[in-house]
Formats: structure tokens, C-alpha cells, sequence
């Protein structure tokens, strides 16, 4: 089965980078859970955004770029919904 290449953009909160470690190193393990193989992290850093979320006006954003041969989100999206930490996401196949 051939692989196919997929985007996951993650928006948290602006918090200590001892956090922020954990909830990338959490979403990197819920990826390859999910079957995820040769997962890079970009970082793009602080953005303010265009409207209040969670009474907040800027958040870090990030990027997982990552290959899979067969992905299922559910297990994904279900770990995503429930993060708290995590104010928003948007999972892209290229």
C-alpha cells in the first residue's frame, strides 16, 4: 500500500516550554499510535489571533508533517477533542 503524506496543524496556548514538550511529545505518540511513520515537528511559532479563543489573543502553532500508509483520525480526533490544552487543530492530506 502506498504511502500518503499528511499535515496536522496544532494551536495551543503560549506556555512554559516544559509543557509545550509534553503536549508535542503527546500528540507525536497519539500519531504513531495511529500508524504514523517519520513524524517531523515544525515549529511556527506565536500568532495573534483574528478573533478570542478561550478569552486569548495569541497562541503557538505547530506542525507535524508525517507519512502513513493506512491513518485513521478517529483515535486522533478523539485524543485532540480531549486535550485541553490544545485550542484548535486541522489534519490535511497533502
Amino acid at each position: 500500500m502506498e504511502e500518503k503524506n499528511y499535515e496536522l496543524v496544532v494551536v495551543v496556548p503560549v506556555i512554559a516550554s516544559k509543557d509545550e514538550k509534553k503536549i508535542k511529545d503527546a500528540v507525536k505518540a497519539a500519531l504513531v499510535k495511529d500508524g504514523a511513520k517519520k513524524v517531523k515537528i515544525e515549529t511556527w511559532g506565536v500568532k495573534e489571533f483574528a478573533y478570542p479563543i478561550e478569552k486569548s489573543s495569541k497562541g503557538a502553532y505547530w506542525i507535524y508533517s508525517f507519512a502513513a500508509a493506512s491513518f485513521s483520525t478517529d483515535n486522533l480526533n478523539i485524543f485532540l477533542n480531549r486535550e485541553k490544552q490544545i485550542y484548535r487543530y486541522l489534519l490535511l492530506r497533502k
